[in-house]
């Protein structure tokens, strides 16, 4: 992207980079630290995902041989990331925070000034199913064009 960008709407998805939150800030900062760029989705979501291990292995302390102890504490943990809080549906769908956003040009204090997808509308909570119920959703069928 360049400066043309800035102001277009950016996408919408599960994380955003200019997400103005405490833990999205301390994730966003110790990337840019390493790695000389902004995270992406792809990394903020490979994050997550070893976070949400993380807090499944403690929850039965480290006991991974218990096979479904580990995938009852992955189904049943709440996990905040990032991103914000999310934890898993009774399909093992995540239910999280999607974000609307806006391009802008911010001064970030490691790389110095880069364009951000910042979130100018927020949906709490979408699960896989949306607005409708799991029912409603599954008696549709599969997806047909």
């Amino acid at each position: 992207m360049d400066d043309r960008a800035i102001g277009m709407i950016g996408n919408s998805l599960h994380y955003a980079t200019g997400l103005d939150t405490p833990d999205n800030k301390t994730f966003v900062d110790a990337f840019a630290k390493k790695y000389k760029r902004l995270p992406s989705w792809f990394a903020e979501s490979a994050y997550t995902a070893s976070l949400w291990s993380r807090t499944a292995i403690e929850a039965i302390k480290g006991n991974v041989e218990d096979k479904d102890a580990f995938l009852k504490a992955m189904r049943s943990a709440t996990v905040k990331a990032p991103r914000g809080t999310l934890k898993m549906d009774e399909y093992d769908n995540p239910i999280q925070n999607v974000y609307v956003t806006r391009i802008q040009k911010i001064n970030h204090p490691v790389i110095g000034p880069v364009l951000v997808n910042v979130p100018i509308k927020t949906y709490k909570n979408v699960s896989q199913f949306w607005t409708w119920t799991p029912e409603e959703f599954l008696k549709r069928g599969p997806y047909k064009r």
